[in-house]
């Protein structure tokens, strides 16, 4: 971490705007650095910050609690506390990252101390990742929850992990939490768990999703939706009835993706093609290519992008709206497990 202090340059006899032209190319770190050299220095980095923030802020609240600043997502700068001291001012250097690390007794209150120091400093807009394991600091999740609802500003992507059913605590942060674009949710809920989505969720990831039935799928309003182990509670014929919704306008009318993750058989593809009124694509080549390469293409990079293996297509059929909005049901296989199959619908 670069020390300003040791610069020799009389930064601040500059003008201001020339004091901001020292400050652009500097990364968090030395901004940071910088901002705690005077009380003077502190008010400089807020006002070059008061037009906006071209970094990103980030939260993970897990075993490596650590706050996370990056750039356009190029270049992460983090700031990881540890129970250590041999590990205290370490730095830890990777391609696209560089990791602080601090020695606390007291880790929580460090890190949220920090990050409201930073947030403060830098003026983000929204909290761009929430990451909050709440299995590992059980006994102190009352204290998180609280700093959490206490942000007062969007989360756009926010992951909560839990090996017990918090289901009361899930609603609580969700019934505070503003903003949230993503969500994505791995714990064992309850039967009776009712999960409200946030307003303009565009994406639901939902792992050990067996308490989802029919009712309260169809009441999802996501534009996208992944669903994993949910075959306890999701029939063949439910899924049916799911499509068959979409297709009269009933529900889902935004939706753009659907998906149960590597719990589906070809029993229930077959089942499913056979139960829905399918759609024929007029045979021009060019219309049929064109169609493929592009559902195929968006399909493989949603894929790749939230379980980071390639899959193979192996069937698929056309379904379509009764407003005209066409669909592709598809059946993929995961080529490094290949008994993981993945149904899903994706629409246009």
């Amino acid at each position: 971490m670069a020390n300003v202090s040791k610069i020799g340059f009389p930064i601040l006899r500059l003008p201001i705007l020339a004091i901001f032209e020292v400050l652009s190319p500097m990364n968090p770190w030395e901004i940071i650095n910088f901002s705690i050299l005077s009380l003077r220095c502190t008010r400089i980095v807020k006002l070059f910050f008061r037009t906006g923030c071209k970094f990103e802020l980030q939260l993970s609240i897990e075993p490596e609690a650590h706050i996370t600043i990056t750039e356009k997502r190029k270049f992460w700068w983090e700031f990881e506390f540890t129970s250590e001291k041999n590990e205290d001012n370490l730095i830890k250097y990777d391609a696209d990252s560089e990791t602080f690390m601090k020695y606390s007794s007291n880790i929580l209150e460090s890190l949220f101390n920090l990050f409201k120091h930073i947030d403060d400093l830098m003026s983000f807009e929204n909290i761009g990742y929430l990451l909050f394991d709440m299995s590992h600091f059980q006994l102190q999740n009352d204290l998180i929850i609280q700093e959490i609802k206490d942000f007062n500003k969007p989360i756009k992507c926010f992951e909560i992990y839990s090996k017990e059913d918090v289901g009361n605590e899930v609603i609580d942060m969700l019934n505070h939490v503003k903003g949230i674009e993503h969500l994505v949710l791995s714990a064992p809920f309850s039967e009776d768990f009712e999960l409200i989505c946030p307003p303009n969720l565009s994406y639901l990831y939902i792992s050990d999703s067996k308490w989802i039935n029919l009712e309260k799928l169809l009441e999802f309003n996501s534009s996208q939706i992944a669903l994993r182990d949910s075959a306890s509670e999701l029939t063949d014929l439910d899924l049916c009835a799911f499509f068959k919704s979409w297709m009269a306008s009933e529900s889902q009318l935004n939706l753009e993706r659907f998906e149960i993750i590597n719990t589906a058989t070809r029993e229930t593809f077959a089942t499913v093609s056979q139960n829905i009124p399918h759609e024929e694509f007029d045979d021009s080549v060019v219309r049929k290519v064109y169609k493929l390469f592009n559902w195929k293409l968006k399909a493989i990079n949603f894929v790749l992008y939230s379980f980071g293996t390639w899959q193979v297509f192996l069937d698929w059929f056309d379904i379509k709206r009764n407003d005209g909005t066409w669909a592709t049901i598809y059946l993929v296989q995961n080529i490094r497990c290949p008994d993981w199959l993945t149904l899903g619908m994706v629409v246009g």
